[in-house]
C-alpha cells in the first residue's frame, strides 16, 4: 500500500501544480510523464486494486466471494478509485491528450466512473463496487481499442 500512497501523493502534486498554471499565467506547467509512464505507473496499479478488491473466486474448494474485509481495506480501494479518477483529469492536460474528441470522453468516462467506485467503497456496499469496476474496465477497453495499435501478426 506504501506504493499506492507514494503514487497518490505525486498524482495530486502534480494536479495541484495543473491547477495552479490554470489560474497564473506565470506558471510553467509541462508535463514530464508520456501517457505509457502514467498507465504504467499510475493506472494499471489503482485499477487492479480496484478490480481484485471484489469478486467470485472459484477453486478446489468451492466459490466463495471476496470483499474488503475491515475499515482499512475499504478506505484503501476508495483511494485507489479516487486517484484512478483524478489520472482521468491528468490524461486530459495539454500534451497527453491525443485529441479533443474520444480521448477526451474517455478520459471523462475514467473519471467519472472511478468516482462511482469511491462512493460504492464509501458505502461499502460490494456490489456496486462490482458494477463500478466492471464499468471502468469498459472504458478501459474502448480507449485501448481505440488508442493503441493492434499486433500486425
Amino acid at each position: 500500500m506504501r506504493n499506492l500512497r507514494t503514487a497518490l501523493s505525486l498524482l495530486v502534486l502534480v494536479l495541484s501544480l495543473a491547477a495552479c498554471a490554470q489560474q497564473s499565467p506565470q506558471a510553467d506547467l509541462q508535463t514530464v510523464a508520456s501517457v505509457k509512464d502514467i498507465m504504467e505507473s499510475l493506472v494499471a496499479h489503482m485499477a487492479t486494486d480496484v478490480f481484485a478488491s471484489v469478486g467470485t473466486i472459484i477453486d478446489e474448494k468451492g466459490a466463495r466471494e471476496i470483499a474488503p474485509e475491515n475499515d482499512e481495506a475499504w478506505t484503501e480501494v476508495r483511494y485507489a478509485a479516487m486517484g484512478l479518477a483524478e489520472t482521468g483529469n491528468l490524461l486530459m492536460l495539454e500534451g497527453l491528450a491525443k485529441d479533443q474528441e474520444d480521448w477526451m470522453l474517455f478520459s471523462q468516462q475514467l473519471r467519472d466512473r472511478s468516482v462511482e467506485a469511491a462512493k460504492a467503497a464509501d458505502a461499502r456496499n460490494a456490489d456496486q463496487l462490482l458494477d463500478a469496476g466492471g464499468r471502468i474496465y469498459e472504458v478501459c477497453e474502448n480507449c485501448h481499442r481505440k488508442y493503441i495499435p493492434s499486433d500486425p501478426q
